[in-house]
């Protein structure tokens, strides 16, 4: 479970403000707030910008890293 809904609503935004910060629709970020689509690692440095946080406030460890090794980045080097 991801962060994003009480991280959005803490900052008082709607989704369409939010969508509205990230360039997307508010039906893009309810997907994302529900879990029905992947936060990647660019997904969540859009999100952190928007929201004046660290992109992994958005989530959990395992779920940050889930991101990361989706993104491609997973090559083992520092």
């Amino acid at each position: 479970l991801n962060h994003l809904r009480a991280l959005r609503e803490s900052r008082g935004l709607t989704l369409e403000q939010l969508a509205a910060a990230v360039g997307t629709t508010n039906q893009q970020i309810s997907h994302l707030e529900l879990g029905k689509r992947q936060l990647t690692v660019a997904w969540l440095k859009r999100l952190a910008a928007a929201l004046d946080c660290h992109p992994w406030a958005i989530v959990d460890g395992e779920e940050a890293m889930e991101a990361f090794v989706a993104s491609g980045r997973d090559s083992g080097t520092s």
